[in-house]
């Protein structure tokens, strides 16, 4: 079996593990095995493993690092993010002290709901 084969193999079981333990609600394991994938494998950074990995991260209280995966995932994916992780994304900027920023996405959130701005 070639090398990339091999390769892909491995990294699919090892998203499948960060799956599991994620849907275990075991997020500190979770964030360990998508750190892995992300940072250290040419994985395709997709919209579900930027969400999984920053969600894993959120739930286990480490801002600094939710806060990575979800500026990537707005990076990439502005228009596709679900409210709930625009929302979480919005916390880990606060939560790491960009408090400008977290306003300028809270504002954009609401204007895509179109909601009156309370400023």
């Amino acid at each position: 079996m070639p090398l990339r084969a091999r390769r892909a193999g491995f990294l699919e079981r090892l998203i499948e593990k960060g799956d599991d333990y994620f849907n275990k609600m075991w997020y500190a394991e979770a964030a360990r095995v998508y750190d892995i994938v992300l940072e250290k494998s040419e994985a395709k950074h997709t919209l579900e493993l930027l969400s999984k990995a920053g969600d894993s991260h959120y739930y286990s209280g480490n801002m600094e690092k939710s806060y990575k995966w979800y500026n990537e995932l707005y990076q990439l994916y502005t228009d596709e993010i679900p409210e709930d992780t625009f929302f979480k994304y919005t916390q880990t900027l606060k939560g790491t002290g960009k408090y400008r920023r977290a306003a300028a996405i809270t504002k954009i959130l609401r204007q895509k709901r179109e909601e009156p701005l309370k400023e």
